[in-house]
């Protein structure tokens, strides 16, 4: 579905037009790459990351920037317009999570409570976009605008095959959102959606976005998994709740979510996001109900903890951005390091207020 908008222009005309109305100057450009990032993961939740990083980089590359301050700013923010709507707009890569507990909790979480549960991340995520701005000045002042309005007249009016796609997104958003009256697994919207855009009448997919999909991706999401239900067989839940446990009885709410957030990044330098959320959901699921904990909120803090690194090397989707060798690895260290810090400050001082107000906790 992705590969359907991206090649029938939607998602660069998004993207250009976010940044025109935020105009052209260097922060214009950062907080416009946010709204962006915003829209197209509402349209293909957690399939961003690729239109975003050759979007960000085309940027980089027409203004001549070069590895410099400003290229960095625009490159992480377009990381992070690509991975922080996640964070507040239920997606497939944390479907997983609760799929992976799904043994112990089977309670669906719907579109709109996972947005509801999650609303502090907007300002999150805009937050990100202002420490981007605040440490990688730019060396000179930049003016993108007439590049960007020239690219956005360029794909010319909006076309038959986008208002498709539109029309298909649509649908699948309006899935989304009455999944508590359907009950259909969210899971089922995304993949329609997907074989909507090849029906008659519709037809707007290609056979070249069908190879373009990673399906390799398919076979590495499954050993991912794995890893999890083998350690589950193992004993590995036993073990971690056995030795968790007793530090989190007597911490109270935020002590045991700090301490599940600080087990997720320690993981994180050994193991890929995937294998923490399939090893770790079902014994800390069911560790949180022993607590009188709503699971829900583990797993948010799950999804929050595989989210913080220090090295490109620890999440794919990030590194990405860091191929395109824009971004210097101190750089690259110093922001994500100070990121982490506030991660954890964000989640006791903001999240778990929240969850007690709204009943979650």
């Amino acid at each position: 579905m992705a590969n359907v908008l991206e090649s029938v222009g939607l998602l660069k005309r998004i993207a250009y037009w976010c940044i025109i109305k935020t105009g052209g100057t260097y922060k214009g450009i950062l907080y416009g790459i946010m709204f962006a990032g915003i829209i197209l993961n509402l349209l293909v939740p957690a399939q961003a990351v690729i239109p975003l990083a050759a979007f960000t980089f085309g940027i980089c590359k027409a203004l001549d920037l070069g590895q410099s301050k400003a290229s960095a700013g625009i490159m992480l923010a377009g990381a992070m317009a690509a991975l922080m709507p996640l964070f507040f707009f239920y997606n497939p890569n944390f479907a997983v999570i609760p799929g992976a507990a799904s043994s112990v909790y089977k309670e669906q979480i719907t579109w709109v409570m996972y947005f509801y549960h999650n609303l502090p991340n907007i300002a999150w995520s805009f937050f990100m976009i202002f420490l981007i701005s605040k440490m990688f000045k730019p060396e000179k002042p930049i003016d993108a605008k007439a590049f960007v309005q020239g690219e956005y007249k360029k794909l010319g009016k909006i076309s038959i095959p986008e208002k498709k796609s539109i029309f298909v997104t649509l649908l699948l958003f309006a899935f989304m959102l009455t999944a508590q009256f359907h009950k259909i697994n969210i899971g089922w919207g995304f993949a329609l959606a997907g074989c909507m855009m090849y029906l008659p009448g519709i037809n707007i997919g290609t056979e070249d976005d069908i190879k373009r999909i990673p399906f390799s991706l398919v076979f590495f999401v499954t050993a991912c998994m794995a890893i999890g239900v083998v350690a589950n067989v193992l004993g590995f839940g036993k073990i971690l709740a056995a030795t968790v446990m007793p530090l989190m009885q007597n911490s109270g709410e935020a002590a045991s979510l700090g301490l599940v957030w600080f087990m997720s990044v320690a993981a994180n330098f050994l193991m890929t996001p995937l294998a923490i959320w399939a090893s770790f959901s079902a014994p800390l699921a069911d560790l949180a109900m022993s607590l009188g904990i709503d699971p829900r909120a583990f797993f948010y803090t799950i999804f929050q903890g595989t989210d913080q690194i220090i090295m490109p090397y620890e999440y794919i989707l990030v590194l990405i951005y860091f191929s395109f060798g824009l971004i210097t690895i101190k750089d690259f260290a110093k922001f994500f390091s100070v990121k982490m810090v506030l991660n954890i400050i964000f989640i006791v001082v903001i999240m778990v207020p929240w969850w007690n107000l709204i009943g979650l906790l």
